[in-house]
């Protein structure tokens, strides 16, 4: 069978080894893995890019659907389904759905692999039957699979790493990623789990919402063989992606192999981690001990705080760790030296102010964390944010945030790629019961403004009272005017926040803002 991997990048930019592709062409070697696109600025069309697959006759296409590519993915399925209805379409990735009534509004779509299951376990045995019955006709044997009619792997999930690695008895998949990076002129950097799944609540994650609570974990044994593979051959940086690293005591144990793998191989220099919000303030702390006695703590420390409220951490089930724990170890390896610390914030939550907003400028102010500006608190469709009672109980409005197909009289476009023209729309929050559109659009744009505007704060000034004397003089500018009209059009779903480019111009909010430095007071 001829099988097509689809999973489009956030940007033309990105350069990257499609690290499912490869690893399921290892696992499933008895068919005819197409490969996939690197170069998509090749493709500027929806019709270059389903006509490139088309000519390799797939019979099976494979989506992996994130926030950024969910819509191209759907169109290509569906277009394909269109040419030849006997296509099979999988469809796997974090973004999903999970009903038979998401079926019925997406009937090109045959097959869901669940969110958080691994598509190793998956694939093998759905290719299995495929290829000797030509259908399904066994789904309780296909781990993680979702159907019409058939959830029940769903609700068990009684499948995950099992003590065990899907690539355990086939490390070729590892040796296969670097060749086929160095033959693109690719840059393999690893993205590595450990773990995955999440046990807490947060309302905005999907996996909070019920999708991912259970932890399924790699055996230490499997880890430690793996990483030397990876040590081997060279990888640099290691990313480990796990939801909370940490939260396992063996995961000190993993730092400290990593470690001991790099006295012996040169390699990797480097271990990042990304899960740390979570985890409770004495197991972050230990991970983060460890991290600098094995020399991996880098020159940033991310201080995943996403509120310095209580009602809005309430609000959104974050109450796991007090802002003064964070403050407390943020402050203890700025103190050990780690260079940067990242304020990580989300804008737009319930029960947040304009004053919350300004008092976090504080913290800026403390870290030195002004170029790293709050998230957009952007709604994922299977979160409980997305549900209609946590949308009415909090008074949340929203604007959609993406693009449109490119025709004639459409807004103008920063870039005319595929990627970009069919970016996914999603929908960011504007107002909820605590603070109104227009104290959204203030906060939007001193969000960017930030950049430039908060390495001026005096040292004898709070952050707060001059960012916000700051926009009080801004607002009467002239020149603040079309930034204004082109906000306005942002919550009016008129535009996407793509680099928070201006339309016209193709200037942003920071270019403007520092242009017009000398006119404001």
């Amino acid at each position: 069978m001829n099988i097509y991997w689809l999973n489009p990048p956030l940007s033309t930019k990105s350069s990257y080894a499609d690290l499912g592709w490869m690893n399921f062409k290892t696992v499933c070697p008895d068919h005819n893995w197409i490969e996939p696109i690197i170069d998509w600025e090749e493709h500027q069309t929806l019709d270059s890019l389903v006509n490139y697959i088309d000519k390799h006759n797939p019979d099976i296409l494979c989506i992996s659907t994130y926030i950024w590519n969910f819509r191209l993915c759907h169109l290509v399925a569906e277009r394909l389904k269109k040419i030849n209805p006997n296509l099979v379409v999988i469809k796997g990735g974090p973004q999903q759905g999970y009903t038979d009534t998401f079926f019925n509004e997406h009937p090109y779509i045959d097959y869901i692999c669940y969110s958080t299951g691994h598509g190793e376990y998956f694939l093998k045995p759905f290719l299995e039957q495929l290829t000797e019955h030509g259908s399904i006709v066994d789904p309780d044997k296909i781990p993680f699979l979702i159907m019409r009619g058939y959830e029940s792997s769903v609700k068990q999930m009684k499948f995950g790493f099992e003590g065990k690695s899907a690539i355990e008895a086939n490390t070729e998949y590892l040796l296969n990623i670097k060749a086929f990076a160095e033959r693109r002129g690719i840059v393999a950097e690893f993205f590595y789990e450990t773990t995955r799944g999440c046990p807490y609540s947060c309302v905005y994650c999907e996996w909070g919402g019920g999708i991912g609570t259970k932890v399924s974990r790699k055996s230490l044994d499997v880890i430690k063989k793996e990483l030397e593979i990876l040590s081997i051959l060279g990888y640099d940086n290691i990313d480990i992606i796990d939801a909370n690293f940490g939260i396992l005591d063996r995961d000190n144990d993993v730092l400290r192999i990593a470690a001991d793998l790099r006295d012996t191989y040169g390699y990797p220099h480097n271990v990042f981690m990304y899960g740390l919000a979570k985890v409770k303030v004495a197991k972050k702390e230990k991970i983060l001990d460890t991290l600098y006695e094995t020399n991996f703590m880098s020159d940033s420390y991310n201080m995943a705080l996403q509120s310095i409220d209580d009602i809005v951490l309430t609000n959104i089930k974050r109450t796991d760790i007090t802002l003064e724990e964070n403050l407390t170890l943020a402050r203890k390896y700025k103190a050990k030296g780690v260079k940067e610390i990242k304020v990580e914030l989300i804008l737009g939550l319930p029960g947040s102010t304009l004053d919350v907003f300004y008092k976090e400028m504080d913290l800026f102010q403390e870290f030195n964390s002004w170029f790293h500006p709050r998230n957009i608190m952007t709604i994922l469709p299977d979160s409980e944010f997305a549900q209609k009672e946590y949308t009415d109980k909090y008074k949340v409005k929203t604007a959609e945030v993406g693009t449109t197909e490119n025709e004639e009289g459409n807004i103008e476009y920063i870039s005319n790629s595929i990627i970009t023209q069919y970016r996914s729309s999603l929908y960011s929050v504007i107002e909820t019961y605590s603070y109104t559109v227009e104290d959204w659009k203030e906060m939007f744009f001193m969000n960017r403004a930030q950049r430039v505007l908060g390495p001026l704060v005096p040292t004898d000034k709070q952050a707060s009272t001059f960012l916000k004397e700051q926009y009080e003089s801004i607002k009467t500018k002239t020149w603040f005017e079309p930034i204004n009209n082109w906000l306005n059009m942002l919550v009016n779903g008129q535009l996407y926040d793509q680099d928070i480019i201006m339309v016209n111009n193709k200037k942003s909010i920071e270019e403007i803002v520092r242009k017009n430095l000398k006119d404001i007071s």
